[in-house]
């Protein structure tokens, strides 16, 4: 028998009710760092779309060789890069981070805002999204007619 059925499925939803602040800090963790990534990788993506598209020569080619790099590599591969990057070139990432904490559902909260993988993540996520952002800017920009 490939699928068994629990014998008590009302313990198992209790189990997880039980452990809903952990869920839901995940989640509010989630939605920081895509927050955060969003909102920087629109940022980026602003920038390289004006350079590559009236940066001149130079500046245009430089944006244009990022943009195909990263969108030509997988988002796993840069994560890793990105992390492993500092220990192969011996710098300490030491353990720093940021903390916050709130009261929700008469339940204590705290988030690990910012740390080293999460600061990975982000960094990570706002670079990858930023050239595809880029991309369609850019698009947006060639759309507007002169005048």
């Amino acid at each position: 028998m490939i699928f068994q059925a629990s014998p008590n499925p009302i313990k198992e939803i209790f189990a997880v009710l039980k452990s809903w602040d952990h869920i839901f800090s995940g989640f509010l963790l989630t939605m920081w760092l895509y927050g955060c990534a969003l909102l920087m990788g629109f940022l980026l993506g602003l920038i390289l779309s004006i350079l590559r598209q009236y940066g001149g020569r130079i500046l245009s080619r430089i944006a244009t060789g990022y943009i195909e790099i990263i969108r030509g590599t997988p988002l796993l591969a840069q994560l890793l890069f990105i992390y492993f990057l500092p220990v192969s070139l011996n710098i300490p990432v030491g353990s720093w981070s940021l903390k916050t904490s709130f009261r929700m559902l008469d339940r204590d909260i705290t988030l690990k805002l910012m740390d080293y993988p999460i600061f990975v993540g982000i960094l990570t996520l706002s670079l990858n999204s930023a050239v595809y952002q880029a991309e369609y800017l850019r698009g947006a920009i060639i759309s507007v007619g002169t005048g």
